[in-house]
Parts: C-alpha cells; structure tokens; sequence
C-alpha cells in the first residue's frame, strides 16, 4: 500500500514538473519582421511601423507566447548593444518619438515571451529576422551595418524641406561613413545653393538664414578624399512666412489625391494660366519623374505606377510661385 502511495506521489510531482516546465519553454521566434517608416509632414515626425508573424507553435503548451519585445541598436554608436525600446501583446507596435528616426540609423528585432501571473518575463524565443532604419528610410533587408552601398560618401540622410523666414535653417548631411565609423576622410562642398548657406567641409553642417520667399534648390557632394568618389544629394526648400511652411502664393490652391496612390495621381493646378512643371523627387531629394503641362489645364493625371513603395514630393512651379505637396506610394 505505502509502495503504491509513493509511486503516486511521484507521478503528481513529475506531473506538476511538466507543467512547470511547459509554461515556462521559449516559444518559436517570431517570423517576417517588416518595418515601414512614416514622415507627418504636418508636425514634421517620423514614426516606425513593425508587424511580425506569430511564430509557429504559439500558444501550444509547448509554445505559450504572452508578449512580444522589440530590440534596436544605434548603428551610430560604435559598438553598441541591442536594448529594449517597446513590448505588446500583439503583433504590430510603433515607435516614434522614443527614437531618433530621422537622423540616425537603427537595426531592430523582435523576441516572443511567455509570462507568470504577475507579468515577469520567463523566458524569451530566439530574435526574428532583422529590419533596419536609416535616417527616415525603411530597410527590410536585414542589418544595414551589413550594407555598405556604392560607397563611404553615399548620403543617407534625409534633408528638411521647409525652412521659416528669418529663422537658420540647418541640415546636418549624414554619409555611411558616418553609421559605420570607418573614419574615412569625406569633403563636403555645396555645388547649387542660395545665396547665404554655407556647408562645413568636414561635418557636412548646411545652415542659412533665408531673406526672402520661396522654393530655393540645393545641391550638396560628399567626396571622399582617398578614392575621390563623389555622390550629391539635390532637393528643393520652401521658405515661407508662416510656421505652416506653404508659401502664399497662387498655387497654393494646388492638391493632389488620392493620396497615398498607387498608379496614378490626379494633380489639381487650378487656373494658373500659364505652363505648370511638375517634378517628383524621393526622401533623398533625388528627382525621379518630371513632365510639364500646358497652360489651361487645371488637372493633370500623373502616372507614378513605376515608383516603388514609399514617401516622395511633388515640386509644381508655375508662374504663379510654387509649391511642394508630399504623397505617399502604397501597393
């Protein structure tokens, strides 16, 4: 009778390990981690979206998952570790002022958890797939440290379009050599620019006081010194005598939608009476599409089907003045 007692006891201590252990097992690493980064051209932010697959298993008793973390590392700092910047129970999160999106470059992760009542993580799965962002730009190809472009000088940052009159405007032109602190010699210089701005040659700095009104084209090159690859970076900036940054002119009446698009976008000119240039350029400032319309259309169907997914700008120019209306590519 004792022996059967003891054997029983026995089977409900291992019974209770089991449980034990299957509570606390690490869940699958979650699977197909995306990044997509948004700009609000209204408050001038930027936001980053990350969605993730539930990993294989989940919620089995093998399995269990109650969380999710996400992991980032400042690419900017030499040797920087990967920390904690957001936890949810579901499979998306954003991040947006918590990190400084715009200006530098991040590679992220995700790891799926399992939990105690009171909400202390047990343990972790292994990391997903990596993403990165950089300066404003999603890269869903794994670690940008990884990535090493055309070259060292390649700019990578994005510069601002709007400037208030009177008020510095100021851009600080970031280059890979720059992310990956290889300490190569980059030489800044401005080929196209205002009157007024001026760029440091050695930490790419642009600053101006803009005088007057207007959309004011800039072109700046990064050269490196040792190999003497040169890349530049063009985009237009709007000076206007409000905070709102939209320029009083007759354009202003300008729009275009839908918005975002993915085949095509109706541009409304309004009556100009006079030829309309219309010129996308991308986040980097690089132009992308251009065409001009006669005078006495007030609408334009432009076909943007060859952009890729993402953030661009439309420069219309008129006689009338100018305006740049920021549109977004979706598939």
């Amino acid at each position: 009778m004792m022996g059967k007692i003891f054997t029983a006891a026995i089977g409900c201590m291992l019974l209770l390990l089991t449980a034990h252990s299957a509570g606390t097992a690490a869940p699958n690493a979650p699977t197909n981690l995306t990044v997509t980064v948004n700009y609000d051209n209204a408050n001038g932010t930027y936001s980053a979206v990350f969605d993730w697959e539930t990993p294989h298993g989940a919620n089995s008793i093998n399995t269990r998952v109650d969380g999710y973390k996400l992991y980032a590392r400042d690419l900017s700092q030499n040797g920087s570790e990967f920390v904690e910047v957001g936890s949810t129970d579901r499979t998306t999160i954003t991040i947006g002022d918590e990190l400084n999106l715009c200006c530098t470059a991040y590679t992220f992760y995700v790891k799926a958890n399992n939990s105690n009542d009171g909400g202390i993580t047990l343990v972790e799965s292994d990391e997903s797939n990596r993403v990165s962002t950089v300066c404003g730009r999603n890269y869903n190809d794994g670690d940008y440290n990884d990535y090493l472009g055309t070259g060292e000088g390649e700019i990578v940052s994005n510069p601002p379009q709007k400037a208030q009159l009177g008020k510095e405007y100021h851009y600080d032109a970031m280059v890979l050599n720059d992310l990956h602190a290889h300490n190569n010699g980059i030489t800044f210089s401005l080929a196209r620019a205002p009157e007024g701005m001026s760029i440091n040659a050695t930490t790419g700095l642009v600053t101006w006081v803009p005088s007057e009104a207007g959309l004011y084209n800039v072109q700046i090159k990064a050269e490196q010194t040792t190999t003497k690859e040169v890349h530049d970076q063009i985009w237009t900036v709007q000076v206007s005598e409000s905070v709102s940054g939209v320029p009083m002119t007759s354009s202003s009446a300008s729009s275009v939608y839908p918005n975002p698009a993915s085949s095509y976008l109706t541009v409304k000119l309004g009556a100009t009476g006079s030829t309309s240039d219309l010129q996308v350029s991308d986040v980097r400032g690089r132009e992308v599409l251009g065409t001009t319309v006669q005078a006495g259309n007030e609408g334009y169907r432009l076909d943007v089907s060859s952009l890729a997914t993402g953030t661009y700008f439309l420069h219309i120019k008129n006689t009338g003045g100018g305006r740049v209306i920021p549109f977004n590519i979706v598939r």
